[in-house]
């Protein structure tokens, strides 16, 4: 018919573009352009009534995963001596890219299943800019006990090993509030569930691995920042119940 040919070409379109920007340009630009073609894919999502686009923003968001997850990675390896560095941000744009994408998907009306999907990438996008967050931090301070053990300084090694447990505890607890902040404000319950559970695996991991392999002061530091966050988490949702 002459609607399904209409999507067969879309979806070759956005293929063979989604081809061309991977393997034309060089260093960070193939992820910037995939990144670009994905927020307008997006947005085509949103506006037009063809089911082609259920099907290709998904494939273009795991596209631009794959870039600068995986084929991109030795890039973000050179970069970790510093924190905040141009694959981070790269990264980083690749999630919030994906999660508005999926963000439009979910308001389409062009098949029944469109709202589903959108939930998925969205979801996938907040998982992924986790993981992002938490390498970006963890490779960060290996690069210092690198140096650190080049120079023999075993002591200095130990503390960056205890600031990256610490750090990795606050990251995740900042997230997680940061996250249930946005579920309330878009009255989302899938996104409050979801920063309780990391809520839940931040308590774990400061039991299981910060009260016994962490320096006194900073796992003191690590309970009373989680301790705050939770107390607070536990005032919204009783002014919310209210």
């Amino acid at each position: 018919t002459p609607a399904s040919l209409r999507a067969t070409l879309w979806v070759a379109a956005v293929a063979t573009l989604a081809v061309q920007l991977w393997r034309e340009p060089s260093g960070h630009w193939p992820a910037v352009l995939l990144i670009g073609e994905l927020v307008v894919v997006g947005l085509l999502a949103r506006m037009s009534s063809s089911p082609a686009f259920v099907i290709a923003t998904p494939v273009l968001a795991g596209v631009v995963l794959v870039r600068v997850l995986r084929v991109d990675d030795d890039l973000a390896r050179q970069a970790a001596g510093t924190l905040v560095n141009l694959p981070l941000m790269v990264r980083t744009a690749a999630c919030v890219a994906i999660g508005l994408a999926g963000g439009a998907l979910a308001r389409s009306t062009a098949v029944p299943g469109a709202a589903a999907v959108g939930r998925v990438l969205s979801g996938a996008a907040g998982l992924a800019l986790l993981f992002v967050l938490s390498v970006n931090w963890t490779r960060y301070q290996e690069m210092g006990m690198a140096a650190a053990r080049t120079a023999g300084r075993n002591q200095l090694v130990g503390e960056l090993r205890w600031r990256t447990q610490v750090g990795l505890s606050l990251l995740w607890t900042l997230y997680a509030a940061a996250a249930l902040a946005w579920g309330f404000l878009r009255s989302n319950p899938a996104v409050r569930y979801a920063a309780l559970a990391l809520f839940g695996l931040t308590v774990f991991k400061v039991f299981a691995v910060d009260l016994g392999a962490v320096r006194t002061a900073y796992r003191i530091l690590s309970f009373l920042v989680l301790g705050v966050v939770l107390l607070l988490v536990s005032l919204a949702y009783q002014k919310r119940r209210r």
